[in-house]
């Protein structure tokens, strides 16, 4: 009997012993519980949080229906709100310094006239007390009737979220691979209690090429109330495409205020190259960073970054550089031996941060192949770049994903910036013996790597697009399960896992 008994304590203890050794090494993650979806499906974001509560903003995909869940510190639901329960166009929540906004535009359909009548934005005010939506909307854009389907109508925040920038535009063409092709745009911009700033329409076509169109790229809002429109200018009106072997377009910045003298047009004169991903940002200080990718030989290819910073004042170039991927890290990134001059292929930019420790610049670029019927999410490319422009380091993260197109909101990943450290979250496939995994890359460039689930014993799998930092190392996740069945969320603490705390 002691033998046997002893066998079946060795038995119970190698049964359970990984699932107490698990429990432990959850500490890190504090989870909710599991929601049935019931009106709602795959899309949230984090509204707001305080010292008490969290307040998830829930939307269906056809902007059916909208709610707000709160959630105490312990990710105990506490209650669930009803915002909308009709369809409209567009909803977006706001969070302008703690005051909250629902930002909503609608139309109505004339199927006799083939046109959209009533097109406008309102935001109206979000108690996040009783969570009930104002009824006195402010009008953002005047109703009006929309004779074909080019309108476009988006908004940005600036750094500080003090202001608020409504622009407008209807695009003159529908070029297959070409978004946003315009040359005129309406710009009106607000301080946190909606008071409108100053409005103007601009024409972004260069002097004496009337013929040619401009394709906006991005449009931010400094602190001070200035817009910046990152854009591409086509060279001629009869090649506006990027499957060019030619470069076919110069990506050009403007900068606008509200005078009609405050116009300027910044280009980055680092040579005629095929230049891709790019984007840019205000920092706190108001000087603008603007960076991106570049080829030799189509626009889909990448050989090396461009890293631009200019003066909050716009008269200064404070660092401009031009970093070549080496052979070696495009060898390294891609995992395999490659010929002489390669190149990397359909990276795209996903996420770009600021270290807290204001120590340098994060880009992350992300290998997506091109597929009619899949995401496919594959090598992360993460790079940092000090303040003069210069790479500091360079890190390839292997992962693979390859799922049906429905399913890529559980592909592409996170970057959280703590102090000098990075950090990514991201799944390795979405199936039963796959895994969600976090990466930690030090001021020094060398890469941790720790499990956070597999995935084999989860239903739920994290969204790491619908994630949000916290500080403190924190990040706010959803998670949701294959089908879409269930949701939930949590709290990572990554210093915690990773042993910092």
């Amino acid at each position: 009997m002691k033998i046997n008994f002893f066998c079946w304590l060795i038995v119970f203890l190698w049964i359970f012993n990984p699932i107490i050794a698990q429990k432990q090494k959850m500490a890190y993650l504090l989870e909710s519980e599991a929601s049935k979806r019931q009106a709602t499906a795959r899309s949230h974001s984090l509204l707001h949080y305080d010292s008490s509560y969290y307040y998830v903003f829930r939307v269906d995909s056809r902007f059916k229906h909208t709610e707000i869940e709160v959630f105490d510190k312990q990710l105990n639901k506490k209650r669930t709100a009803v915002v909308s329960d009709g369809q409209v166009s567009y909803f977006s929540p706001m969070n302008l310094l703690g005051n909250l906004y629902l930002l909503r535009m609608s139309y109505r359909y004339n199927a006799e006239e083939d046109h959209y009548e009533n097109v406008c934005m309102r935001a109206f005010p979000l108690d996040k007390d009783s969570l009930n939506v104002g009824k006195d909307s402010i009008t953002l854009v005047t109703p009006f009737t929309m004779k074909s389907n080019f309108y476009k109508g988006d908004f940005a925040i600036s750094p500080d979220k003090s202001k608020i920038l409504v622009y407008e535009y209807e695009e003159l063409g529908d070029i297959e691979g070409v978004k946003a092709l315009t040359n005129s745009v309406k710009l009106s911009v607000y301080d946190i209690n909606f008071k409108l700033l100053w409005k103007r329409t601009i024409d972004l076509a260069p002097e004496g090429t009337l013929n040619r169109l401009v394709s906006l790229k991005r449009l931010r809002l400094s602190n001070d109330g200035k817009v910046g429109i990152l854009t591409d200018i086509f060279k001629s009106a009869e090649n506006r495409s990027y499957e060019s072997k030619q470069v076919t377009a110069s990506p050009t910045l403007f900068f606008v205020g509200e005078a009609t003298e405050d116009f300027m047009r910044f280009t980055p004169n680092l040579g005629d190259y095929f230049y891709n991903q790019m984007d840019f940002t205000f920092d706190n200080a108001g000087d603008i960073i603007w960076f991106g990718c570049y080829s030799t030989a189509r626009y889909y290819q990448q050989s090396g970054l461009f890293y631009i910073k200019v003066n909050k004042e716009r008269t200064k170039v404070l660092a401009k550089k031009q970093i070549a991927f080496s052979p070696e890290l495009i060898a390294k990134t891609l995992d395999k031996r490659i010929s002489s001059g390669r190149e990397l292929r359909n990276f795209v930019l996903v996420a770009w941060r600021m270290l807290p420790d204001k120590s340098g610049f994060i880009i992350n670029l992300e290998h997506r192949p091109f597929s009619t019927f899949n995401f496919k999410s594959h090598q992360i490319l993460s790079l940092c770049i000090d303040n003069d422009g210069n790479l500091r380091w360079a890190v390839p993260t292997q992962k693979w994903g390859n799922i049906a197109q429905e399913y890529e909101t559980f592909l592409s990943h996170y970057v959280a910036a703590v102090g000098s450290d990075v950090y990514l979250i991201y799944n390795n496939g979405v199936n039963s013996e796959n895994q969600a995994v976090a990466v930690r890359i030090d001021s020094k460039g060398q890469k941790t790597e720790k499990l956070i689930y597999r995935y084999d014993s989860q239903e739920t799998l994290i969204c790491p697009r619908l994630s949000y930092y916290l500080g403190d190392g924190k990040v706010f996740l959803c998670l949701q399960s294959r089908y879409f069945n269930t949701y939930s969320f949590a709290i990572l603490d990554l210093p915690m896992l990773f042993g910092q705390k």
